[in-house]
């Protein structure tokens, strides 16, 4: 007698061609980097290995005759105990993985795909991600220099300080004390940090290029109490930052 054959169901079949059919490989695409603190935890457990050594005997005093067999025993035995520290290394790894995953749709457009290093972001967008801006720090060398290093009121961005720039916190010195220089400072750092970081995310232009080198000279060039032309300076910068500029890239918004 033929055994029963399972007739899979509609539903069974579908999960099953979905599992067996593999996306097509993407010819381009984009690798980002993710991180995430975790807890390992393991329970660690240590078994005791006690090893007996090579056995000694020694005779004590003569031997003696005895009138009757004793009581006896088949062998010998007693306890001891040893205190002692097991130091053990523990390698904490971790696998990643992917879970559900889909797409958000976005409205579509013709037309050529625009890179995200194609385009500009303003201030707030670095302030507000800070792993893109440290990458891109470390894309520099590890610093970048909002003038000309040891002249005038320039400054040198690390990732200890780039927060405070972008969030109008620059120390003083360089900035300046008195307002309303102070807070136009203040802008001009955040300004032209920005603008150098959109050059290395690709964003770059002709205008761009002079505005920022034009910042370079008059932070170099400023004098301990600053100058009124910061806001002057600043404007070409914003301009730029915020996908305005003639000729440059759009913002990516």
């Amino acid at each position: 007698m033929a055994a029963n054959s399972h007739k899979p169901s509609d539903k069974e079949a579908s999960a099953s061609a979905l599992q067996n059919s593999k996306p097509p490989k993407p010819e381009n695409g984009c690798t980002r980097t993710f991180n995430e603190t975790v807890t390992e935890v393991a329970e660690l457990i240590i078994a005791p290995v006690v090893t007996p050594g090579e056995t000694k005997t020694t005779c004590i005093g003569n031997p003696r005759f005895l009138d009757r067999l004793p009581s006896i025993k088949e062998k010998c035995s007693f306890i001891v105990a040893q205190d002692l520290c097991a130091q053990f290394d523990v390698t904490f790894d971790a696998v990643p993985s992917t879970g559900q995953t889909g797409v958000i749709c976005g409205r579509p457009g013709m037309g050529e795909c625009r890179t995200h290093g194609g385009c500009t972001q303003p201030i707030s967008f670095y302030r507000e991600n800070m792993g893109v801006t440290l990458a891109l720090i470390a894309k520099a060398g590890g610093e970048l220099i909002l003038g000309k290093e040891g002249h005038g009121l320039s400054l040198i961005v690390t990732p200890a300080n780039a927060e405070a720039v972008l969030s109008f916190r620059t120390t003083s010195p360089p900035a300046p004390v008195t307002q309303p220089l102070a807070q136009q400072y203040q802008l001009l750092y955040a300004q032209l940090l920005t603008a150098q970081l959109n050059g290395l995310n690709g964003a770059k232009c002709s205008f761009a290029e002079e505005a920022i080198e034009a910042a370079h000279t008059f932070l170099a060039e400023s004098p301990e109490e600053g100058s009124s032309k910061a806001a002057e300076i600043q404007s070409p910068l914003s301009l730029y930052n915020e996908g305005f500029a003639p000729g440059c890239p759009k913002d990516c918004d």
